[in-house]
């Protein structure tokens, strides 16, 4: 691929489709009820329908289209974890942006009234000099390969690959800061995400692959306002106590609107990150009014070209 698509560089029918495109205002959520998800549990890529896996992927990458993102979130666990828990969050908010609790969070488990002074949010109350409140963000994503079942799907992003630095690729802020400096939707590209092999936790990189054709384009953007894909990209978390239930089974169910079947909840602690991602994940820092840094270093797109070509290699 030597181009990204950029709105000054199109046909008129296929500019007219990506001015229909939302924007992607959190790229850069409440009632989970779609049937399908993609895991990254035991850093491999898992298809999950209906609750139960269906395929483990052989390889380390995979090609999507990123349909939605919802806000970046955040969730605290008082209890440690024991594999196969499915028990939610003590404490959780929906929108970092918002720096508060959810309103659903029970008024015993709310650790603060805010988030950015809350003691779950200091390093060291986690694993190692990690912090005990950790991000993830949801994404409502479509199979390159599938587009026309117009499938959605959820994916996860655990913390480290929204906002660490990394060596080669890009994670998920990188990657839309990436775009958006290019005047380039997210949601009108196949977007590659591979698994980082050399990371000893689940860290995923994004780089876009290739542009969607006009008809692919003409599914995003019906899909986009699909029940499936607001459900994905929305979070609701019944407490356990106000459901009386100890386990939280992920089997709560509700009906869906997108395919008409119940289908099971999130499956909570997906995932988890190690002491070692906790340590070196830190909060987003609020920007400037003032030109970036991101704008200053954005490559001029001669050198773009030379870049995806090298990803393309």
């Amino acid at each position: 691929m030597s181009d990204l698509i950029s709105m000054d560089k199109m046909p008129a029918p296929y500019k007219d489709l990506l001015a229909k495109l939302q924007p992607e205002t959190t790229f850069g959520g409440e009632n989970f009820s779609t049937s399908r998800r993609i895991s990254l549990n035991g850093k491999v890529f898992r298809k999950i329908i209906n609750g139960k896996e269906v395929q483990k992927l052989s390889e380390n990458h995979m090609d999507i289209v990123i349909v939605k993102a919802a806000p970046i979130s955040r969730m605290y666990y008082a209890a440690a974890y024991v594999e196969g828990d499915t028990s939610p969050p003590t404490c959780w908010s929906a929108d970092t942006a918002k720096g508060i609790p959810s309103p659903d969070v029970l008024a015993t488990d709310k650790q603060s009234n805010s988030c950015h002074d809350c003691k779950q949010n200091i390093k060291g109350s986690g694993q190692g000099q990690g912090k005990a409140c950790r991000f993830q963000q949801r994404l409502a994503v479509m199979l390159a390969e599938g587009v026309s079942h117009k499938e959605i799907y959820l994916l996860t992003v655990p913390s480290a690959s929204i906002f660490k630095d990394v060596e080669h690729g890009m994670t998920m802020q990188a990657y839309a800061r990436f775009l958006q400096a290019h005047k380039t939707p997210v949601a009108a590209l196949i977007t590659e995400i591979s698994l980082d092999e050399d990371s000893s936790y689940p860290l995923l990189t994004f780089k876009p692959a290739r542009p969607l054709e006009e008809n692919e384009l003409e599914i995003v953007v019906e899909m986009q306002e699909h029940p499936d894909t607001i459900e994905a990209t929305t979070l609701k978390i019944i407490p356990a106590e106000e459901e009386d239930l100890k386990g939280f089974e992920k089997e709560v169910k509700t009906p869906t609107k997108g395919n008409g079947t119940d289908t099971p909840a999130i499956e909570f602690r997906d995932d988890k990150p190690t002491a070692e991602v906790e340590a070196k994940v830190e909060e987003p820092k609020k920007k400037a009014s003032k030109k970036t840094k991101i704008e200053e270093e954005t490559p001029p797109q001669e050198a773009l070209d030379e870049l995806l070509d090298e990803w393309d290699d």
